[in-house]
């Protein structure tokens, strides 16, 4: 029989190209989806998956992990040969610890009780590359990670989910755990379609580049792991069905992640942004203020510091060494990545990026005191 998966997150930037992927081989696929009724639930994902996608495999129920769930209504129907948990909210902010916890790690629970209820086959469960924290040296995989300090409340909830999923794991339930880095658009031609995270960075960047030369804070030689969205599906649809990946962990990393400088020279030649230098400012000297346009890429400037080698055995062993790594050098899909998004006005409408580019020139006018050393300003913020 045709297998059936249950998928959670399925609007999000993973879970739309996983529904998509499935479907393109035939699989059943239900979804649960926050909506008025099923009817308004489907019509809100139909609309993420764009055109060409074959639904007739499709069904869609209504629920929120942190509300109506809708568990019930789920078990009712064929047994679930896959659970794929993707449902996330990702925020590297500090303001909303306490809507993490209800989502990430409260919603993993809602999930697992379902999965040790109903007759589910295996859980596919979506975490992060950075539940690792602050840990030094190379991250392994079955191992976990032991306590250590996060820099965000996100990368916290994602380690205490982990915990639930494995602790029900030595309960008996069949589970594995995959864990993407920076998931960015299509290693082929850039394309995604939200622009969270890496592009906040990118944006603010290609936005300065309208009041002069900026110093981005960092550490030129770190690499930054992006993975390609197309990448990730690849590994995870090869993955899911062999009998060799219940109770084990996935790094679904880059073996060949970008540095800092493919990032700066890839953007200052095909976008003109004017990075002049990469400089480790410490966090004391941090002259951006807060404000919506700064903090979200503000929460991203630990990741262009941190030294981390992620272990990817596991992957190797099952998919070969090179099943990740992007065909492309560095910075031609770097560039591709860039462009598409500013192409798509980084998800924006035309008039809130001049918005955008008034408040960025007025903020660094009025606050960055541009301590001028050969005419540049040090473009930085506060980091989470």
């Amino acid at each position: 029989m045709t297998p059936h998966h249950l998928i959670t997150g399925a609007t999000g930037f993973l879970g739309r190209h996983l529904v998509r992927g499935l479907l393109a081989r035939g699989q059943r696929v239900s979804a649960l989806v926050r909506g008025d009724d099923d009817q308004a639930a489907l019509s809100r994902l139909v609309a993420v998956l764009g055109d060409g996608v074959d639904v007739a495999n499709l069904r869609v129920v209504a629920g929120d992990l942190v509300g109506s769930f809708g568990a019930e209504r789920l078990l009712r129907g064929a047994p679930l040969d896959h659970v794929w948990h993707l449902a996330a909210r990702l925020d590297l902010g500090r303001r909303r610890p306490v809507r993490l916890h209800e989502v990430n790690v409260a919603g993993t629970a809602a999930v697992l009780d379902l999965c040790e209820r109903g007759r589910v086959g295996r859980l596919h469960h979506v975490s992060t590359a950075y539940v690792c924290g602050a840990a030094n040296g190379p991250v392994l995989e079955d191992e976990g990670v032991g306590p250590v300090m996060h820099h965000n409340a996100y990368e916290s909830s994602k380690y205490r989910a982990e915990a639930l999923v494995r602790a029900a794991a030595r309960r008996g339930l069949a589970a594995s755990i995959y864990r993407p880095s920076i998931v960015v658009g299509d290693s082929r031609d850039g394309r995604a379609e939200t622009f969270g995270a890496f592009y906040l960075v990118v944006r603010l960047c290609y936005l300065a580049r309208e009041v002069g030369p900026i110093i981005l804070p960092g550490s030129p030689d770190v690499t930054l792991d992006l993975v390609p969205v197309d990448r990730v599906i690849a590994a995870l649809l090869a993955l899911h069905a062999r009998d060799d990946v219940s109770g084990h962990t996935f790094h679904l990393t880059n073996p060949a992640p970008p540095t800092i400088r493919d990032l700066v020279e890839a953007g200052n030649a095909a976008l003109d942004m004017r990075i002049a230098e990469v400089r480790d400012v410490p966090a004391d000297e941090l002259p951006w203020p807060s404000s919506a346009l700064f903090e979200p890429a503000a929460a991203m400037l630990p990741y262009l510091r941190r030294r981390l080698c992620f272990d990817g055995a596991n992957v190797a062993e099952r998919l070969g060494p090179d099943f990740l790594r992007v065909e492309q050098p560095p910075r031609q899909w770097l560039t591709q990545l860039m462009q598409h998004a500013v192409q798509r006005d980084f998800g924006l409408d035309r008039a809130a990026l001049t918005r955008d580019v008034r408040l960025l020139r007025r903020m660094l006018e009025k606050a960055v005191r541009p301590e001028r050393r050969g005419g540049q300003a040090i473009a930085s913020s506060t980091a989470s």
